[in-house]
Order: structure tokens, then sequence, then C-alpha cells
């Protein structure tokens, strides 16, 4: 990131080369630490690059990178050609996925990079503002972008699954270090939490069931602030994995805990976050383990020990 430059950033300035030092450094911290599952690589995830695809003007300052909305109407944007053929920075990204395929040379295995959903790609090119007031005045034009988005995802998750290599005779599944038999991938709507429960139903349940449709395995990440979608998600067969991050200050997690009853019920639920020993136990003793994947956010490979001898004294188990 800090060697990036701050301004109007553009693929060319992106020199992959210079994380070269960087991902060397995650592999080896992580081959030290205890986690269950390996770690996987995949390109920068501070970038958008789907939205940087569409043609979204990339701004950085500091550590921040974000996407400027498009100029025109949605009229105008739905008009406007995407056009994947030369286009710099899709050619970035896949020169990305095919660095760390070269770089891994079969050590670690190789996902896709973070790929937000229809309804953050329409936020990020009209402004989470405007999209919200789309629904409620073009709602036809909103259905036919997002019908549009749902396929240029598609494309770009192909793209970048087509040059990875599987390891161990599986994929991993990126930026939940998840491993499976089949390649997939993970999307996100977190713009869905500005919309209410019927216009997700209306405007992005459609396409989120086509993406987890395409993809041989798939998950969705949500926020707590989301999991009004929960119920609907069960109803999507393709969709394998459900991972709600836990952030403490926000939604409790005897808040939460109905929805993740329902998710380990149908589905795979990842449950990421910075866990205090209290939470730990009050999961232990509400939530089944069948379907569980815990994972806790920590800074270093003796912080990833301490953690998992604390799951496994809470849960009795044994090394």
């Amino acid at each position: 990131m800090g060697r990036l430059p701050d301004g109007q950033l553009t693929a060319q300035e992106v020199n992959i080369l210079l994380c070269q030092d960087d991902y060397q450094t995650l592999y080896e911290t992580n081959l030290a630490s205890p986690s269950d599952v390996p770690w996987a690589s995949f390109p920068l995830m501070t970038i958008p690059w789907l939205e940087a695809i569409l043609g979204c003007t990339i701004n950085k300052s500091g550590t921040n990178i974000w996407a400027e909305p498009l100029e025109g109407n949605l009229e105008q944007i739905l008009s406007r050609p995407i056009v994947l053929d030369d286009n710099p920075w899709l050619k970035k990204l896949l020169e990305f996925i095919q660095w760390l395929v070269d770089f891994s040379a079969g050590k670690f295995p190789v996902a896709a990079s973070l790929m937000r959903g229809p309804s953050d790609l329409l936020s990020a090119m009209r402004g989470p503002s405007q999209m919200c007031l789309d629904f409620m005045d073009y709602p036809d034009l909103v259905i036919k972008v997002m019908d549009r988005l749902s396929d240029f995802w598609i494309h770009i998750a192909r793209f970048q699954l087509d040059l990875i290599p599987p390891y161990m005779d599986g994929y991993s599944f990126g930026q939940m270090y998840l491993w499976g038999q089949k390649k997939g991938a993970w999307f996100q709507d977190d713009a869905v939490a500005l919309i209410s429960p019927k216009h997700y139903r209306q405007f992005l349940l459609p396409f989120e069931k086509k993406i987890a449709g395409f993809l041989p395995v798939s998950g969705i990440h949500l926020h707590p602030r989301s999991l009004f979608v929960v119920d609907d998600l069960m109803d999507i067969p393709e969709l394998g994995v459900i991972e709600i991050n836990y952030e403490p200050y926000g939604v409790t997690l005897p808040h939460m805990l109905p929805y993740l009853k329902k998710v380990t019920q149908k589905k795979r639920l990842v449950l990421w976050g910075d866990f205090e020993e209290r939470d730990l136990v009050f999961l232990k003793q509400n939530l089944p383990s069948k379907n569980l994947c815990l994972q806790m956010n920590v800074d270093s490979a003796q912080s990833a020990r301490l953690a998992l001898e604390l799951v496994r004294s809470i849960w009795n188990e044994s090394n």
C-alpha cells in the first residue's frame, strides 16, 4: 500500500514486484501459525479491481483506496459499453494472478481477488445515496444494470479462475482461507445494509442467485447489519458458505445467534472476528459446532497459538 503513489491511481502504477517481500512474509508467517486451513494468496484486496475495470476513477490517500462514481445518469451508464479488450485494469488483475501462480510454485494456493457484488458495484458507480434513490425512481433501469453487473462479475471471475491451478487436489476460497475440492470464490454486497428487505428481494437477490449458480462452490460475506438477508440466502441451493463478521462494537452475539443457528442448519458458517473469552464461551454454550468454522482475528503467529489453545480448552478438544 505504502509503495503506491497518492492521488489518482492507474493500473500502470501498480508494480507487482514491489509486493513480493510482503507476500513472502505473509506466507512464512502463516506457515508458522497453527491454522486449520492453508493461507492463500490473492491480488491486493485494497484495490477495487472490478470498479476500476468498469471505468471508475481510482484514488489513493495514505492507506485508503476508493472508487469515484461514474459521470452521467443511470440510463447513460447503462448505454455505455463495458470494454474488456485491452482494459488496463483487467490486464493488471490477470497479470497479478499469474504472477502469484508463478511465485507460489505450488507452495501455497492462489485465489481470485476480492470481488464486490452487484449492489456494491452500483453503489460505487452511482454513489450510495444516489443508488438508493435510483431504486425508487428508476426500478426498471436498476434491474437492467444489476443484470449487466452480475454478468460482468461472472466474466471477471471466470478469467481469474481459469488461471488458477489446483493446490493439494483442491482450491482455495481466498479471503476466508477455506479449501475445497472445486473452484470457487466469494462475493459480497455490503451496500445491502442501505436498502430494505423488499428492495433486496426485488433488485439484488435474483442476481446473487445467478452468481452463486455460476460458481462450482460459492460463498458470501455479510456484516451484522445485513443479517436480514439470511432467510433468503437459505433458499439459494448453490450457495455453500456464508461468512459473517462479528463486530463487537455493533450487533451483539445474542442478537446474531438466531441467524447463526439458521446458517448452520442448512449451510456452512464462517464466523470471523475479534473474540474475547466470554464470546467463545457463549458460542460454545449456544451454537452447534457442526458446519461452523471459527476464524479469529490475530496479529501474530504467537497470538494464533494462544487463541487456538483457548478455543480448544473451551471446546474440550485435544491436539
